[in-house]
Protein backbone atom coordinates (compact mmCIF):
# COMPACT_ATOMS: atom_id res chain seq x y z
CA UNK A 1 0.00 0.00 0.00
CA UNK A 2 1.16 3.57 -0.69
CA UNK A 3 1.92 5.50 2.28
CA UNK A 4 -0.25 8.63 2.42
CA UNK A 5 -0.56 10.93 5.47
CA UNK A 6 -3.69 9.92 7.79
CA UNK A 7 -6.93 12.06 7.54
CA UNK A 8 -8.29 12.66 11.13
CA UNK A 9 -11.47 11.13 11.70
CA UNK A 10 -12.58 13.64 13.75
CA UNK A 11 -12.17 16.22 11.34
CA UNK A 12 -15.76 17.46 10.73
CA UNK A 13 -16.53 17.12 6.93
CA UNK A 14 -19.96 18.61 5.54
CA UNK A 15 -21.22 15.62 3.33
CA UNK A 16 -22.70 12.55 4.87
CA UNK A 17 -20.36 10.14 2.96
CA UNK A 18 -16.80 10.65 2.10
CA UNK A 19 -16.90 8.72 -1.28
CA UNK A 20 -20.17 7.51 -3.03
CA UNK A 21 -19.10 4.37 -5.44
CA UNK A 22 -21.45 4.46 -8.43
CA UNK A 23 -21.95 0.39 -10.17
CA UNK A 24 -23.74 0.24 -12.87
CA UNK A 25 -25.32 -3.23 -13.26
CA UNK A 26 -26.53 -4.85 -16.28
CA UNK A 27 -27.25 -8.71 -16.12
CA UNK A 28 -23.98 -9.71 -13.94
CA UNK A 29 -25.42 -12.01 -12.05
CA UNK A 30 -22.00 -14.19 -12.68
CA UNK A 31 -19.46 -11.96 -10.39
CA UNK A 32 -22.14 -9.58 -8.79
CA UNK A 33 -21.60 -11.17 -5.16
CA UNK A 34 -17.79 -11.00 -5.77
CA UNK A 35 -18.03 -7.47 -6.36
CA UNK A 36 -20.59 -6.33 -4.19
CA UNK A 37 -18.45 -8.20 -0.97
CA UNK A 38 -15.26 -6.45 -2.58
CA UNK A 39 -16.92 -2.99 -1.68
CA UNK A 40 -18.73 -3.69 1.51
CA UNK A 41 -15.55 -5.12 3.25
CA UNK A 42 -13.66 -1.47 2.28
CA UNK A 43 -11.82 -0.52 5.80
CA UNK A 44 -13.02 3.12 4.65
CA UNK A 45 -16.66 2.59 6.73
CA UNK A 46 -18.09 6.20 5.16
CA UNK A 47 -18.79 4.86 1.85
CA UNK A 48 -21.89 5.03 0.06
CA UNK A 49 -22.79 2.21 -2.90
CA UNK A 50 -24.98 2.91 -5.41
CA UNK A 51 -26.10 0.27 -7.83
CA UNK A 52 -27.95 1.08 -10.72
CA UNK A 53 -29.77 -1.68 -12.09
CA UNK A 54 -30.04 -1.14 -15.91
CA UNK A 55 -33.17 -3.46 -16.56
CA UNK A 56 -31.64 -7.18 -15.87
CA UNK A 57 -33.29 -9.90 -16.92
CA UNK A 58 -31.34 -12.52 -14.93
CA UNK A 59 -30.49 -12.77 -11.19
CA UNK A 60 -28.71 -9.43 -10.70
CA UNK A 61 -31.97 -7.81 -8.36
CA UNK A 62 -31.97 -11.12 -6.33
CA UNK A 63 -28.65 -10.43 -5.18
CA UNK A 64 -28.71 -6.97 -4.88
CA UNK A 65 -31.74 -6.69 -2.57
CA UNK A 66 -30.19 -9.39 -0.49
CA UNK A 67 -26.72 -7.40 -0.16
CA UNK A 68 -28.93 -3.95 0.26
CA UNK A 69 -31.22 -5.32 3.20
CA UNK A 70 -28.06 -6.33 5.19
CA UNK A 71 -25.98 -3.48 4.48
CA UNK A 72 -27.64 0.14 5.02
CA UNK A 73 -24.91 1.88 2.54
CA UNK A 74 -25.65 0.24 -0.36
CA UNK A 75 -28.73 1.61 -2.59
CA UNK A 76 -30.39 0.52 -5.17
CA UNK A 77 -31.92 1.89 -8.52
CA UNK A 78 -33.61 0.12 -10.83
CA UNK A 79 -34.71 1.83 -13.93
CA UNK A 80 -35.36 0.33 -17.94
CA UNK A 81 -32.42 -0.49 -19.75
CA UNK A 82 -30.90 2.97 -20.90
CA UNK A 83 -27.25 2.19 -20.84
CA UNK A 84 -24.03 2.42 -18.63
CA UNK A 85 -24.24 6.46 -19.25
CA UNK A 86 -27.72 6.10 -18.22
CA UNK A 87 -26.92 4.50 -15.13
CA UNK A 88 -23.88 6.55 -14.25
CA UNK A 89 -25.71 9.60 -14.60
CA UNK A 90 -28.49 8.55 -12.58
CA UNK A 91 -25.43 7.64 -9.72
CA UNK A 92 -24.35 10.76 -9.98
CA UNK A 93 -27.21 12.67 -9.73
CA UNK A 94 -27.68 11.35 -6.02
CA UNK A 95 -24.49 11.12 -4.65
CA UNK A 96 -24.09 11.97 -1.28
CA UNK A 97 -20.13 11.45 -0.74
CA UNK A 98 -17.30 14.14 -0.69
CA UNK A 99 -15.69 12.09 -4.09
CA UNK A 100 -17.40 10.11 -6.70
CA UNK A 101 -15.57 6.62 -7.70
CA UNK A 102 -16.89 4.15 -10.13
CA UNK A 103 -17.03 0.20 -10.30
CA UNK A 104 -17.91 -1.68 -13.01
CA UNK A 105 -19.98 -5.09 -11.61
CA UNK A 106 -17.87 -7.71 -12.70
CA UNK A 107 -14.85 -6.22 -11.46
CA UNK A 108 -13.39 -6.19 -7.50
CA UNK A 109 -11.16 -3.58 -5.70
CA UNK A 110 -9.02 -4.60 -2.98
CA UNK A 111 -10.38 -3.98 0.70
CA UNK A 112 -8.55 -0.95 1.45
CA UNK A 113 -8.66 0.33 -2.45
CA UNK A 114 -11.26 3.79 -1.70
CA UNK A 115 -9.33 4.19 1.91
CA UNK A 116 -6.30 4.97 0.07
CA UNK A 117 -7.67 6.90 -2.44
CA UNK A 118 -10.02 9.24 -0.17
CA UNK A 119 -6.65 9.90 2.52
CA UNK A 120 -4.56 11.11 -0.82
CA UNK A 121 -7.07 13.41 -1.80
CA UNK A 122 -7.75 14.75 1.09
CA UNK A 123 -4.45 15.37 2.41
CA UNK A 124 -2.92 16.40 -1.10
CA UNK A 125 -6.61 18.41 -1.47
CA UNK A 126 -6.26 16.76 -5.06
CA UNK A 127 -9.79 17.02 -7.28
CA UNK A 128 -8.67 13.81 -9.34
CA UNK A 129 -7.05 10.63 -7.80
CA UNK A 130 -5.37 8.23 -10.19
CA UNK A 131 -4.35 4.77 -9.07
CA UNK A 132 -2.56 1.57 -11.31
CA UNK A 133 -5.15 -1.34 -11.96
CA UNK A 134 -4.94 -4.89 -12.42
CA UNK A 135 -6.34 -6.17 -15.89
CA UNK A 136 -7.56 -9.84 -16.43
CA UNK A 137 -8.60 -10.89 -19.84
CA UNK A 138 -9.87 -15.06 -19.98
CA UNK A 139 -6.50 -16.39 -18.05
CA UNK A 140 -4.40 -13.65 -19.35
CA UNK A 141 -3.51 -10.67 -16.26
CA UNK A 142 -1.56 -7.52 -17.06
CA UNK A 143 -1.10 -4.58 -14.46
CA UNK A 144 -1.38 -0.85 -16.27
CA UNK A 145 0.65 1.78 -14.71
CA UNK A 146 1.72 5.33 -15.47
CA UNK A 147 4.89 7.29 -15.53
CA UNK A 148 3.30 10.04 -13.26
CA UNK A 149 5.66 11.06 -10.27
CA UNK A 150 4.24 9.32 -7.51
CA UNK A 151 1.84 10.73 -3.86
CA UNK A 152 2.45 14.45 -4.31
CA UNK A 153 0.13 17.12 -5.55
CA UNK A 154 0.02 17.78 -9.67
CA UNK A 155 -1.03 21.34 -10.67
CA UNK A 156 -2.74 22.64 -13.34
CA UNK A 157 -0.07 23.11 -15.63
CA UNK A 158 1.13 19.58 -15.36
CA UNK A 159 -2.17 18.56 -15.99
CA UNK A 160 -2.23 20.37 -18.91
CA UNK A 161 1.09 19.14 -20.28
CA UNK A 162 1.67 15.84 -19.06
CA UNK A 163 -1.57 14.11 -18.46
CA UNK A 164 -4.29 15.70 -21.42
CA UNK A 165 -2.09 15.18 -24.31
CA UNK A 166 -2.48 11.48 -23.13
CA UNK A 167 -5.69 11.46 -24.21
CA UNK A 168 -5.21 12.01 -27.41
CA UNK A 169 -2.50 9.51 -27.20
CA UNK A 170 -4.04 6.09 -26.85
CA UNK A 171 -6.01 4.41 -24.21
CA UNK A 172 -4.02 4.57 -20.99
CA UNK A 173 -6.11 7.23 -19.43
CA UNK A 174 -9.23 6.57 -20.60
CA UNK A 175 -10.89 4.42 -17.89
CA UNK A 176 -12.92 5.83 -15.03
CA UNK A 177 -12.98 3.05 -12.80
CA UNK A 178 -9.06 3.58 -11.19
CA UNK A 179 -9.95 7.34 -10.76
CA UNK A 180 -11.56 9.52 -7.61
CA UNK A 181 -13.03 12.79 -8.55
CA UNK A 182 -14.34 15.14 -6.19
CA UNK A 183 -17.69 15.85 -6.76
CA UNK A 184 -18.45 19.56 -6.96
CA UNK A 185 -15.81 19.46 -9.71
CA UNK A 186 -18.62 17.59 -11.56
CA UNK A 187 -21.17 19.54 -10.52
CA UNK A 188 -19.95 22.99 -10.95
CA UNK A 189 -19.00 22.07 -14.32
CA UNK A 190 -22.31 20.48 -15.14
CA UNK A 191 -20.48 17.05 -16.28
CA UNK A 192 -21.86 13.81 -17.38
CA UNK A 193 -21.37 10.37 -19.75
CA UNK A 194 -22.97 11.51 -22.83
CA UNK A 195 -25.61 9.17 -23.51
CA UNK A 196 -25.85 6.56 -26.38
CA UNK A 197 -22.32 6.23 -26.70
CA UNK A 198 -21.39 2.42 -26.39
CA UNK A 199 -17.81 3.14 -26.69
CA UNK A 200 -15.48 6.06 -25.86
CA UNK A 201 -18.22 7.16 -22.86
CA UNK A 202 -14.93 6.67 -20.28
CA UNK A 203 -12.69 8.50 -22.27
CA UNK A 204 -15.02 12.06 -23.00
CA UNK A 205 -15.91 11.74 -19.55
CA UNK A 206 -12.28 11.90 -17.78
CA UNK A 207 -11.48 14.05 -20.38
CA UNK A 208 -14.03 16.54 -19.44
CA UNK A 209 -12.74 16.14 -16.60
CA UNK A 210 -9.06 16.41 -16.56
CA UNK A 211 -9.70 19.54 -18.54
CA UNK A 212 -11.35 21.60 -15.67
CA UNK A 213 -9.53 20.08 -12.48
CA UNK A 214 -6.77 22.39 -10.70
CA UNK A 215 -4.61 19.08 -9.24
CA UNK A 216 -4.52 15.37 -9.52
CA UNK A 217 -2.33 12.94 -7.09
CA UNK A 218 -1.53 9.49 -8.59
CA UNK A 219 -0.70 6.64 -6.45
CA UNK A 220 1.71 3.52 -7.52
CA UNK A 221 -0.73 1.30 -5.84
CA UNK A 222 -2.91 -1.26 -7.73
CA UNK A 223 -6.30 -1.90 -6.22
CA UNK A 224 -8.88 -2.06 -9.14
CA UNK A 225 -9.32 -5.29 -10.87
CA UNK A 226 -10.35 -5.03 -13.77
CA UNK A 227 -12.27 -8.51 -15.51
CA UNK A 228 -12.79 -8.73 -19.21
CA UNK A 229 -14.50 -12.50 -19.57
CA UNK A 230 -12.69 -14.51 -22.28
CA UNK A 231 -15.10 -14.35 -25.11
CA UNK A 232 -17.53 -11.79 -23.35
CA UNK A 233 -17.21 -8.74 -26.09
CA UNK A 234 -17.20 -11.24 -29.17
CA UNK A 235 -20.75 -12.45 -27.89
CA UNK A 236 -22.13 -9.42 -28.76
CA UNK A 237 -20.28 -8.86 -32.34
CA UNK A 238 -23.51 -10.53 -34.09
CA UNK A 239 -25.42 -7.66 -32.83
CA UNK A 240 -23.29 -4.86 -32.09
CA UNK A 241 -21.62 -2.64 -34.85
CA UNK A 242 -18.24 -1.39 -32.81
CA UNK A 243 -17.05 -0.40 -36.12
CA UNK A 244 -19.58 2.24 -36.45
CA UNK A 245 -19.42 3.39 -32.84
CA UNK A 246 -14.94 3.40 -33.23
CA UNK A 247 -16.13 5.89 -36.61
CA UNK A 248 -18.61 8.09 -34.01
CA UNK A 249 -15.20 7.88 -31.18
CA UNK A 250 -12.83 9.17 -34.29
CA UNK A 251 -15.28 11.98 -35.64
CA UNK A 252 -16.16 13.31 -32.23
CA UNK A 253 -14.68 16.66 -31.44
CA UNK A 254 -12.39 16.99 -28.83
CA UNK A 255 -13.70 19.74 -26.01
CA UNK A 256 -12.46 22.66 -26.50
CA UNK A 257 -9.53 23.06 -23.93
CA UNK A 258 -7.62 19.75 -25.73
CA UNK A 259 -8.19 21.07 -29.32
CA UNK A 260 -5.74 24.23 -28.03
CA UNK A 261 -3.03 21.90 -26.88
CA UNK A 262 -1.89 21.16 -30.26
CA UNK A 263 -2.53 22.38 -33.65
CA UNK A 264 -4.92 21.08 -35.98
CA UNK A 265 -2.78 18.95 -38.30
CA UNK A 266 -0.79 17.35 -34.73
CA UNK A 267 -4.49 16.80 -33.28
CA UNK A 268 -5.67 15.13 -36.97
CA UNK A 269 -2.41 12.62 -36.65
CA UNK A 270 -3.38 11.81 -32.77
CA UNK A 271 -6.76 10.70 -33.43
CA UNK A 272 -5.88 8.73 -36.60
CA UNK A 273 -2.90 6.67 -34.24
CA UNK A 274 -5.39 6.07 -31.93
CA UNK A 275 -8.17 5.39 -34.40
CA UNK A 276 -6.10 2.28 -35.98
CA UNK A 277 -5.17 0.79 -33.16
CA UNK A 278 -8.91 0.37 -32.63
CA UNK A 279 -9.46 -1.00 -35.97
CA UNK A 280 -6.41 -3.51 -35.36
CA UNK A 281 -8.04 -4.41 -32.38
CA UNK A 282 -11.23 -5.09 -33.94
CA UNK A 283 -9.69 -7.40 -36.62
CA UNK A 284 -8.62 -9.60 -34.04
CA UNK A 285 -11.81 -9.66 -32.25
CA UNK A 286 -13.64 -10.34 -35.59
CA UNK A 287 -11.01 -13.27 -36.17
CA UNK A 288 -11.64 -15.09 -32.90
CA UNK A 289 -12.80 -18.37 -33.62
CA UNK A 290 -15.61 -18.65 -31.32
CA UNK A 291 -17.31 -15.34 -31.41
CA UNK A 292 -20.99 -16.56 -33.35
CA UNK A 293 -20.12 -15.35 -36.60
CA UNK A 294 -19.73 -17.48 -39.67
CA UNK A 295 -16.40 -17.37 -41.39
CA UNK A 296 -18.40 -15.07 -44.11
CA UNK A 297 -19.53 -12.80 -41.91
CA UNK A 298 -16.02 -12.05 -40.33
CA UNK A 299 -14.69 -11.81 -43.53
CA UNK A 300 -17.03 -9.61 -44.85
CA UNK A 301 -17.23 -7.43 -41.95
CA UNK A 302 -13.35 -7.03 -41.99
CA UNK A 303 -13.35 -6.20 -45.74
CA UNK A 304 -15.79 -3.39 -44.80
CA UNK A 305 -13.84 -1.89 -42.02
CA UNK A 306 -10.73 -2.07 -44.43
CA UNK A 307 -12.63 0.11 -47.01
CA UNK A 308 -13.92 2.85 -45.15
CA UNK A 309 -12.80 6.38 -46.32
CA UNK A 310 -11.66 6.80 -42.61
CA UNK A 311 -9.39 4.25 -42.17
CA UNK A 312 -7.91 4.82 -45.80
CA UNK A 313 -7.46 8.39 -44.84
CA UNK A 314 -5.84 7.60 -41.10
CA UNK A 315 -3.38 4.39 -41.75
CA UNK A 316 -0.91 6.04 -43.23
CA UNK A 317 -0.68 8.21 -40.10
CA UNK A 318 -0.04 4.90 -38.16
CA UNK A 319 2.28 3.17 -40.37
CA UNK A 320 4.03 6.04 -40.23
CA UNK A 321 3.55 6.05 -36.50
CA UNK A 322 4.97 2.36 -36.17
CA UNK A 323 7.46 2.55 -39.14
CA UNK A 324 9.85 0.36 -36.28
CA UNK A 325 7.22 -2.16 -35.26
CA UNK A 326 7.91 -5.70 -35.41
CA UNK A 327 7.32 -7.81 -38.22
CA UNK A 328 3.80 -9.30 -37.24
CA UNK A 329 2.41 -5.57 -37.12
CA UNK A 330 4.30 -4.34 -39.94
CA UNK A 331 2.48 -7.51 -41.90
CA UNK A 332 -0.65 -6.58 -40.22
CA UNK A 333 -0.55 -3.09 -41.89
CA UNK A 334 0.61 -4.10 -45.16
CA UNK A 335 -2.44 -6.51 -45.36
CA UNK A 336 -4.38 -3.63 -44.08
CA UNK A 337 -3.14 -1.53 -47.04
CA UNK A 338 -3.84 -3.70 -49.52
CA UNK A 339 -7.38 -4.56 -47.80
CA UNK A 340 -6.76 -8.02 -47.85
CA UNK A 341 -9.41 -9.37 -45.26
CA UNK A 342 -7.93 -13.14 -46.33
CA UNK A 343 -4.37 -11.78 -45.56
CA UNK A 344 -5.56 -10.51 -42.00
CA UNK A 345 -7.55 -13.69 -41.42
CA UNK A 346 -4.48 -15.74 -42.08
CA UNK A 347 -2.27 -13.57 -40.25
CA UNK A 348 -4.02 -13.81 -36.91
CA UNK A 349 -4.87 -17.31 -36.84
CA UNK A 350 -1.08 -17.81 -37.25
CA UNK A 351 -0.35 -15.70 -34.37
CA UNK A 352 -2.72 -17.69 -32.34
CA UNK A 353 -1.30 -20.67 -33.33
CA UNK A 354 2.11 -19.27 -32.24
CA UNK A 355 0.87 -17.85 -29.12
CA UNK A 356 -1.03 -21.29 -28.08
CA UNK A 357 2.33 -23.57 -28.81
CA UNK A 358 4.26 -20.89 -26.86
CA UNK A 359 2.01 -21.55 -23.69
CA UNK A 360 1.69 -25.54 -24.31
CA UNK A 361 -2.00 -24.62 -25.02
Amino acid sequence: MTSIAKVSSNEARPFPFKITVVIPVYNAEQYLTECVQSLIKQTLQECEFIFVDDGSRDGSRTILERYRREDGRIRVIYQENRGVSAARNVGISVAKGEYIGFVDADDWVKPEMFEVMFEAAVSSRSDIVVIDYESQIGERKGCSRHEFPADRRLDRTYIKKEVMPLFMMGWSMNTVWNKLFRKQLIYRHDISFRKGMTLGEDKVFAMELFAVADSMIYLNYVGYHYREVYGSATRNLAKMDYFAHAIEVYEEKYPQAYEKLVEPGELTRLKSIEFIKAIISYVHLYYEPANGLSLRQKIGSVKEMLAHPAVRAALPAYAHHRQNAGRYEQWILRMMGMQSALGLYGLTAYSRFRNDTNTGG
